[in-house]
């Protein structure tokens, strides 16, 4: 995995524009980036406000069954695990605070079924 995503992080990574303006659209409505780290925290499908699932579905982020999400692919899981691993490295701060998000995004943790 750390040599994945030093390849991700590299000048000669493919698909490094692609995930860079991911991140931008994220960065620009902290709720979505709150969630995204949310769903990274889980290892099932969870439950996100509907307005999110939907504007992280429609970004290509998460995959959305049955109002449950989870990440679509794992070069994002993989991508966005080590931005906030780089995040919490470089700040004593939470997420929450640096983006000043004042309500979580998730809803309710899914059941299995």
């Amino acid at each position: 995995l750390e040599q994945w995503v030093s390849i991700v992080a590299s000048a000669n990574c493919p698909f490094k524009e692609h995930l860079q303006k991911k991140l931008w659209q994220l960065q620009r409505e902290p709720m979505l980036l709150e969630a995204v780290r949310t769903v990274l925290n889980t290892t099932q499908p969870i439950v996100l406000e509907l307005e999110v699932a939907l504007m992280l579905q429609s970004l290509g982020l998460v995959r959305l069954q049955n109002n449950q999400v989870q990440m679509s692919c794992g070069l994002y899981a993989d991508y966005f695990g080590s931005f906030f691993q780089s995040c919490a490295l470089a700040s004593d701060f939470s997420l929450n605070e640096q983006f000043s998000i004042s309500k979580p995004a998730i809803l309710e943790p899914a059941t299995a079924s």
